[in-house]
């Protein structure tokens, strides 16, 4: 009963948002209309963003590929550099990478200053998730002096945000205030205010870390005041969380400890790294009250959280103050183990200050057990003859045990050492096979291209070349394998990007059509990675010779992911699609396609709208 009321809200949940979608693609019509037409339905976008980032991204894609099928360089351009900002919120770096590199192209092209600044600022925003902190920043400098050449108000705000960003998160505490401020002031003009919420929060952080507790709580106001004006829950919430913070500065802990809840109860759980960072403060603030145990327990929790995420700001922060309170509790050898955890996580951040905590951990870990001991030896003389006579029987038991013991663990250290053995000479064999296996691949690849050197005829010559790519294609498998760890699987995204460059230097095309891997990092088995690996060859193949004629520029897409026991392959390219002028080839690479998907139990289905996309299914339980 329960399952089908989940099943039913999930379904309303779906339509809900399919409705919305369908309300702002209807309304999309009007974007390059007028001005007014674009900053309403931009801003209906950043409001959707915090409620729904996905569909967020899937209605401006939808409208980047309408403008560019219309041709509207000018509009794809800004859909791009949006979407790219939209990728900020939680960090996606190689997404945030890959649009503002689309919309730097689209700039470039029209020569537009406005263009190029934004750019300037995503480039900025992606070396940051990297943590290149200087690189960041000079980009932010480059792209707020442009901005201001344009007198844009608001180019400038988001060039001062940036900025007061970036000094956050390097503790460069007076810069980032002033630049905070700046930006706030600039925002408000502008009314952009959850951008002006963040703005005055970052400056009121500020003041907070350097003692300034009068000007963070003008600050922190200023910050509910904008988010009050935004109407955004989630951006009030996180309001509540910076008074928390400063309540806790100001060792109100009770007070403190009622805003983190406030804060807690508006930011969404799919807001993963927002709830941290309100689970952090909570934490801290246990830990500034004195209830170190609690301070334990849910710095803990955001511990998982701060791994899994790898967000190195918080791992410079969590085993710390989880350390120090293990050892206000008396708890030395988890107070040491906790802060060795922050040495490894932070070695790039390592001082002076920690190795002497650890030093004087290790220390005060050490003296108690020496007291203990010397208490154990203070108790009754009975006890320890009777312990000793004890002890002494036990030791001789012992000693029987652990003889034998030890025989047969050397037994099984040799046994062991014999299979290590064996293992690596497999391993270093196995390795050379598939090292040979590449090599004969090439010299068969070098023949046909010595062969088809002395054709005459093209059909001829594009079937040689296409056997040389497919060629090309298992000896990239194989190439993988003896240089990487695993001979046991392959990781595709690596392996697509290698054999898109492969085949875009063998039809000589990288200057005009670009293919992009968007996917997360895949491991596959060799027996299923080399019928993908020749599907997806013949695609490219087909798209870089007849969806770009005329030598036009394009892109394609391959994006492949896995869902439980299934594999879901999409190949699309931004070209003609197909029609009946175009060329015919030999038909064998369209066999070879169906015959690959038979053999991996898949389905293929091919739709031609604004470009050729061909989307597969395969069962992973009869693939391998």
């Amino acid at each position: 009963m329960n399952h089908n009321i989940k099943i039913i809200i999930g379904l309303v949940k779906n339509a809900m948002r399919f409705a919305l979608v369908v309300v702002l693609v209807s309304y999309m019509g009007t974007y390059s209309v007028s001005a007014q037409a674009k900053h309403d339905f931009l801003n209906q976008i950043e409001a959707l963003k915090w409620k729904d980032l996905d569909s967020a991204i899937a209605i401006l894609r939808h409208k980047y590929y309408q403008t560019r099928k219309e041709k509207d360089l000018l509009n794809s351009a800004h859909l791009a550099i949006e979407i790219s900002k939209l990728y900020n919120r939680d960090r996606k770096s190689d997404s945030i990478r890959k649009w503002s590199i689309i919309a730097s192209d689209a700039y470039e092209q029209l020569d537009d200053d406005w263009g190029k600044a934004m750019v300037l600022y995503q480039e900025a925003y992606w070396h940051f998730t990297t943590t290149n902190y200087e690189k960041a920043l000079d980009l932010t400098l480059k792209g707020l002096r442009q901005m201001e050449e344009l007198k844009d108000t608001q180019g400038i705000a988001e060039g001062h945000l940036l900025s007061a960003t970036i000094f956050h998160f390097t503790n460069k505490w007076r810069e980032g205030s002033v630049e905070g401020m700046l930006a706030g002031e600039r925002f408000e003009q502008t009314k952009d205010y959850v951008n002006a919420a963040m703005a005055w929060s970052f400056a009121g952080h500020a003041y907070r870390t350097l003692g300034d507790l009068e000007n963070a709580y003008r600050c922190f106001n200023k910050t509910l005041d904008m988010a009050k004006k935004s109407k955004n829950t989630v951006v009030i919430g996180m309001t509540f969380r910076d008074l928390a913070f400063f309540h806790s500065n100001a060792k109100n802990h009770d007070s403190s400890e009622f805003y983190f809840r406030k804060a807690k109860e508006r930011i969404p759980l799919y807001m993963e790294r927002q709830l941290m960072v309100t689970e952090n403060g909570m934490a801290l603030n246990f830990f500034n009250s004195g209830k170190y145990q609690e301070c334990i327990s849910l710095g803990m929790k955001v511990l998982e959280t701060v791994k899994k995420r790898n967000e190195l700001y918080f791992l410079a922060e969590v085993p710390g103050y989880i350390a120090v309170s293990y050892e206000n509790l008396g708890q030395y050898d988890s107070a040491y183990k906790y802060m060795k955890i922050k040495s490894i996580y932070v070695d790039s951040l390592f001082t002076e200050g920690q190795e002497k905590a650890l030093q004087e951990m290790q220390v005060k870990y050490e003296t108690e057990k020496k007291e203990q001991q010397l208490a154990n030896q203070s108790r009754s003389n009975l006890y320890i003859i009777i312990i000793c006579a004890v002890l002494l029987l036990l030791l001789g038991v012992l000693l029987l045990f652990y003889k034998k013991r030890q025989e047969k663990n050397k037994a099984l250290q040799e046994l062991n050492q014999q299979l290590d053995k064996k293992n690596q000479q497999n391993e270093l064999l196995l390795k050379e096979i598939h090292h040979r296996v590449k090599n004969n691949l090439e010299m068969v690849k070098s023949l046909i291209s010595l062969q088809s050197a002395h054709l005459e005829d093209s059909k001829t010559r594009d079937a040689m070349l296409a056997s040389q790519n497919r060629v090309q294609s298992m000896g990239i498998i194989h190439q993988k394998l003896y240089q990487g760890d695993n001979l046991g699987s392959i990781e595709m995204k690596d392996y697509f990007i290698n054999l898109s460059e492969g085949i875009l230097d063998s039809f000589n095309a990288e200057e005009r059509i670009k293919i992009e891997c968007i996917m997360d990092e895949l491991e596959l088995d060799i027996d299923t990675a080399i019928p993908l690996g020749l599907i997806v060859n013949e695609l490219l193949t087909n798209a870089i010779k007849y969806a770009f004629p005329n030598k036009k520029d394009g892109m394609v897409f391959i994006n492949l992911k896995k869902e439980q026991d299934t594999l879901l392959l999409n190949v699309s390219d931004s070209g003609i699609g197909k029609s009946t002028e175009q060329p015919t080839g030999t038909g064998f690479g369209s066999q070879l396609v169906q015959l690959l998907t038979i053999q991996l139990n898949g389905k293929m289905k091919e739709q031609i709208k604004g470009g050729t996309q061909i989307s597969f299914t395969f069962k992973l339980d009869t693939a391998a």
